[in-house]
């Protein structure tokens, strides 16, 4: 993250075994990944891979590193964020990773915001910042299941459409779990990933506890 906290990159570098995930040189290899990530901000996870660091490609020192420990590396998530304030969020035992971008923040700290709004974004997996933003793709598979379920509870088939979409308490349960929240700051960009083994945020590596 940058001193101004402007800007950040997260990354996930995963593997198959925490015994190898508290091994030194893959923590090493964390880190190397997410220094030259934050250096050279490329675009995307495959431009990231194939920068260099020590003459070789990134994806040759991770394959150089899988020679060694025999067991799957791999960088399975990449993010680079940019804002007026960018907040990072670790969850309890570092499975899950959160930048939250805030604006119109009109110079005030918001870290402690940030990372209350990275704790519920984390803790809910939310697909949206709110009801509108959330995909209308997404709305009509969950009325296909309230639907099914319905017609599974013996209502009358011509009455399944009309009882789902007025159905209230399935919209409330579904908006109130699948999108963030409102509030006064202007708006949020959201980042969430899941990390099965371990978060490297520039040059912070943290380990995860034996699940």
């Amino acid at each position: 993250m940058s001193d101004d906290k402007k800007e950040a990159v997260l990354i996930a570098l995963n593997c198959e075994t925490d015994f190898v995930a508290k091994n030194e040189a893959f923590q090493d290899l964390g880190k190397l990944i997410a220094d030259t990530a934050y250096a050279n901000k490329p675009a995307d996870k495959e431009t990231l891979l194939n920068l260099k660091a020590g003459g070789l490609t990134l994806n040759d020192k991770i394959v150089e590193l899988v020679g060694k420990i025999g067991e799957k590396i791999e960088v399975s998530e990449y993010i680079h964020m940019k804002g007026e304030t960018v907040v990072p969020y670790l969850h309890a035992g570092s499975k899950l990773g959160v930048l939250v971008s805030l604006k119109g923040i009109n110079g005030k700290d918001v870290t402690e915001a940030g990372k209350d709004v990275g704790m519920q974004i984390a803790a809910m997996n939310p697909v949206a910042v709110d009801e509108k933003s959330v995909d209308r793709t997404l709305i009509e598979k969950e009325l296909e299941i309230a639907k099914a379920q319905i017609l599974a509870e013996g209502k009358p088939e011509n009455m399944v459409e009309k009882i789902a979409r007025v159905s209230a308490s399935h919209d409330k349960e579904f908006f109130g779990g699948s999108s963030c929240f409102q509030s006064n700051v202007q708006s949020i960009t959201i980042f969430y990933i899941s990390l099965p083994k371990i978060l490297i945020n520039n040059n912070t590596l943290v380990r995860l506890r034996d699940v």
